[in-house]
């Protein structure tokens, strides 16, 4: 079981909008959703390609297999049946993903700061 820890779950100071806008944030007038089309397979999680977030850097590890590949490697050595693990910065929730496809870990939970990330590892998880 995967479960994502998200800000609205976390009681958190409210600091009032920022001065400018998040590079992660929907961008408004824009036709349509703002879901990214394109996505690749990257060690058997389905990445979607939003070039906000997966830049060209990381597009390219994950294509050639390096993107966080010591972590992911280790996991079914690491991580034994039964297991609860807490991922904290999840990031693009890319690790969470493999671990939940790859070990027989009782229960996941993954959490991210960063609340504009929460929609893309959604995406990833699916």
């Amino acid at each position: 079981m995967l479960d994502l820890l998200t800000p609205e779950t976390i009681a958190k100071p409210d600091f009032g909008e920022p001065p400018f806008p998040h590079p992660l944030a929907p961008r408004k007038g824009r036709a349509g959703t703002n879901a990214p089309t394109e996505s690749l397979i990257a060690s058997g999680v389905r990445i979607p390609l939003d070039r906000r977030i997966v830049t060209p850097p990381i597009e390219a590890a994950l294509r050639n297999g390096t993107y966080e590949a010591d972590e992911t490697r280790s996991l079914p050595q690491v991580v034994q049946s039964g297991d609860r693990v807490l991922e904290l910065g999840a990031g693009m929730g890319f690790v969470s993903t493999i671990l939940a496809n790859r070990t027989e870990a009782a229960k996941i939970i993954a959490m991210e700061a960063n609340p504009l990330l929460i929609p893309f590892i959604r995406g990833c998880m699916r």
